[in-house]
C-alpha cells in the first residue's frame, strides 16, 4: 500500500513518520497525491496564529488543489479540528450543526465541506490539540507558565470535563494501527481522550493543590467532544496516560 503524506515538517508530522518507519510502515511526504497513492493523509495546515490570507490559502485553497489531483480510489484522511465546535455547549458529537467563528474554525469546516461535495473516499478525524513537544500554544501549556510567572493559576468551571488534547504518542499509534488494516471505513470522527477528567483534577497531576485556585465562574469556553461514534468504529478509546502527560508537561 502506498501511503503519502502532507505536513511531515509539522511537529506532529515528524513524530509520526518516525514513528510509522519503526513499524515499518513507510509514509512517503507529498505536497500532493501520485496518480498510485493508495492512501493521502493531509496533516499540512496554518495554525490559528497565522494571518488570514495565510489560512486561507493553506487550508482551503490548497486543498481545492488536492482534490483536483487525487485518484477517486484513494482514499483521503483529513485533519480536522475540534475547534469547529466553538460557542456549542454541552457533550458535542458529530450530528450537530456547526457554526464557529474564527478564521481558523471556519477554514477547517470548509474544507470538511468540500471533500465531502468532491471526494467521497474521505476519512475526517476532528483532532483536539495535540501535545507534543514546544507544543506551548495550548491551555494547559499556558496555565503551566502562568503558575511559574504568578506562582498560581485560576481556573473557571474547573469540576467540568475536558478533553480538548491528546498526546502526540497516543495519536501516532492510533493512526499507525489503522494504516495497518486493508480496508479503512469513511466518515467523519472526533478523536480525543474520554470526557472524565476536569480540568481541575488534570491540573493536580501536575501542580500542588495550593497553586491551583478555582473560581466560582459558571460559564467556560471548554469544549468537550463525544467519542462514543469513534469507539463505535474502532473499537477503542483513548485514556489518559498520566506518565506521558507530566513527561510532557516537564518542559515546562
Amino acid at each position: 500500500m502506498k501511503i503519502q503524506i502532507s505536513g511531515e515538517n509539522g511537529r506532529f508530522g515528524r513524530l509520526f513518520i518516525k514513528n510509522a518507519a519503526k513499524q515499518n510502515i513507510r509514509l512517503e511526504p507529498s505536497c500532493y497525491p501520485s496518480a498510485d497513492c493508495d492512501v493521502f493523509i493531509h496533516l499540512a495546515a496554518k495554525s490559528p496564529l497565522a494571518s488570514k490570507a495565510e489560512i486561507i490559502h493553506s487550508n482551503l485553497s490548497y486543498l481545492s488543489d488536492i482534490l483536483a489531483k487525487i485518484n477517486p480510489n484513494t482514499l483521503l484522511i483529513f485533519a480536522s479540528t475540534i475547534s469547529v465546535y466553538e460557542h456549542l455547549n454541552g457533550l458535542l458529537d458529530e450530528t450537530l450543526e456547526l457554526r464557529p467563528s474564527s478564521i481558523y474554525a471556519q477554514s477547517k469546516k470548509m474544507g470538511e465541506e468540500l471533500i465531502k461535495s468532491f471526494h467521497s473516499n474521505h476519512l475526517i478525524f476532528r483532532f483536539p490539540a495535540i501535545l507534543a513537544d514546544h507544543s506551548d500554544l495550548h491551555l494547559i501549556a499556558r496555565l503551566l507558565k502562568q503558575c511559574q510567572q504568578q506562582g498560581l493559576i485560576k481556573l473557571t468551571n474547573a469540576d467540568k470535563p475536558f478533553n480538548n488534547f491528546i498526546h502526540a504518542d497516543d495519536l501516532s499509534a492510533f493512526l499507525i494501527s489503522i494504516l495497518s488494516h486493508q480496508k479503512l471505513v469513511n466518515g467523519v470522527f472526533n478523536i480525543a481522550y474520554e470526557p472524565v477528567n476536569s480540568l481541575k483534577n488534570l491540573m493536580l497531576n501536575l501542580l500542588s493543590s495550593d497553586k491551583v485556585q478555582c473560581l466560582d465562574v459558571p460559564n467556560s469556553p471548554h469544549i468537550i467532544v463525544s467519542t462514543e461514534r469513534f469507539t463505535r468504529e474502532f473499537g477503542r478509546s483513548f485514556k489518559l496516560n498520566t506518565a506521558l502527560f507530566k513527561a510532557w508537561a516537564e518542559q515546562f
